[in-house]
C-alpha cells in the first residue's frame, strides 16, 4: 500500500526463494538499476518499489553473503526497497544498518474489535 500510495509499481520478492548472493543479484540487480524505456520517452510510467519478505530467511547457515549482498544493493540504490522480517537476529545487524527499521508489534483484540 505504501509503494502504491507514493506511485511506485511493486514487485514482490520471497527472500527464502532468493536468499543466495547470487540469486539476489541476478533478481534485483536489473531493477534496481534499470532505466524503463517509457520513462527514457517521458510517457507515464511509474517507477519500481521493491517488497523483500522474509529476510530474516537470508542468514540461513547454508547461504552466505545473502545478508550482505541485500544491504550493499540498499545502499546504492535509489529504488525504495522495503524488508519484511519476523525476527531480527544478529546475523541481519549488516542489513539493519542499511534500513529504517520499524517495529511493529500484533494489535490486541480490542484495537482491531474497535476499527
Amino acid at each position: 500500500m505504501l509503494l502504491d500510495t507514493f506511485g511506485y509499481k511493486v514487485k514482490e520478492f520471497n527472500a527464502s526463494d532468493i536468499r543466495s548472493k547470487a540469486l539476489i543479484k541476478e533478481n534485483l540487480h536489473g531493477l534496481v538499476n534499470m532505466t524503463d524505456v517509457t520513462c527514457v520517452t517521458k510517457m507515464n510510467s511509474r517507477p519500481v518499489g521493491l517488497i523483500m519478505d522474509e529476510v530474516d530467511g537470508l542468514s540461513s547457515a547454508k547461504e552466505r553473503g545473502g545478508v550482505g549482498t541485500m544491504a550493499e544493493i540498499i545502499r546504492k540504490t535509489t529504488t525504495p526497497i522495503i524488508c519484511i522480517a519476523n525476527d531480527l537476529t544478529p546475523k541481519l545487524k549488516p542489513l539493519q544498518s542499511a534500513c529504517l527499521c520499524l517495529k511493529f508489534s500484533r494489535p490486541v483484540k480490542s484495537t482491531i474489535a474497535a476499527a
